[in-house]
C-alpha cells in the first residue's frame, strides 16, 4: 500500500513537472510575442516620423487616438490612410529594386 502511494507521489511529481515546464514554454511564447508587437510598435512610430517627439507629447497624443477609438468613421480613415502609406512605401521600395 505504501508503494502505490509512493508511486502516486512520483506520478504526481512527473505531471506537476510537466506542467510547469509547459507553463513556462507558454510564458516564454507570450513573452516574444509582446516583445515583437513592442518592435512594431516603435517601426511604427519611426514611420509616421514622430520619434523625435518628448515622451510626454507621444503618450499625450496616444492617448487622444485612445479617446478617438469610439469614433469608428475616425478609425476607419486612419486604416486607410495607414494602408495608403504602407503602399506607397511598397511601391518606392519595388521602384528602388527594380532600378538597381
Amino acid at each position: 500500500m505504501e508503494l502505490d502511494l509512493e508511486e502516486e507521489k512520483k506520478k504526481l511529481a512527473l505531471k506537476k513537472s510537466r506542467i510547469e515546464a509547459k507553463e513556462k514554454r507558454l510564458k516564454e511564447k507570450e513573452r516574444k510575442v509582446r516583445t515583437r508587437r513592442l518592435i512594431e510598435l516603435g517601426g511604427l512610430v519611426s514611420k509616421a516620423g514622430v520619434e523625435e517627439l518628448n515622451n510626454n507629447a507621444l503618450l499625450g497624443a496616444l492617448l487622444d487616438i485612445k479617446e478617438k477609438l469610439k469614433e469608428e468613421s475616425t478609425v476607419k480613415k486612419w486604416k486607410d490612410k495607414g494602408a495608403a502609406a504602407f503602399e506607397k512605401d511598397k511601391a518606392q521600395n519595388d521602384e528602388a529594386l527594380i532600378a538597381s
